[in-house]
């Protein structure tokens, strides 16, 4: 019987379950949204990971001695400068300002072996 209570009573209950979980259904896809977002704060952006900016960069090796230098001199001129374990300055890349370009190479002596480029020492003294 349509009319009966206990039939109405079934169709109401029914209709308040199915409420029920639509709602749970909605709230958990609200709750997963607000995580995800939550997630995607917290990642860093990839383009500031490959990007480092310094005035100068030195590398030491575990004795605590600078073993390489990357960086400008007062004058604009761009150097890298290699050393060996001692901290002997081995070897040197350098840029002037108006773009001529430097080689210095001492192997196994503190005096330059070989020099190559347009001047003697573009840069100023020895970056280590």
């Amino acid at each position: 019987m349509p009319g009966h209570p206990s039939a109405q009573l079934a169709e109401r209950l029914e209709r308040v379950q199915r409420d029920n979980r639509r709602l749970r259904r909605i709230l958990a896809l609200g709750f997963l949204g607000i995580g995800g977002i939550g997630l995607m704060a917290q990642a860093t952006p990839r383009s500031s990971a490959r990007i480092v900016e310094a005035e100068r960069i030195l590398i030491r090796d575990d004795g605590g001695r600078i073993r390489a230098a990357l960086g400008l001199a007062a004058d604009g001129a761009s150097t890298l400068a290699l050393a060996d374990r001692e901290g002997t300055l081995r070897a040197t890349l350098t840029v002037g300002p108006d773009g001529a370009g430097a080689r210095t190479v001492r192997p196994g002596r503190a005096e330059p072996r070989g020099r190559h480029g347009v001047r003697e020492r573009v840069g100023g003294p020895d970056p280590l």
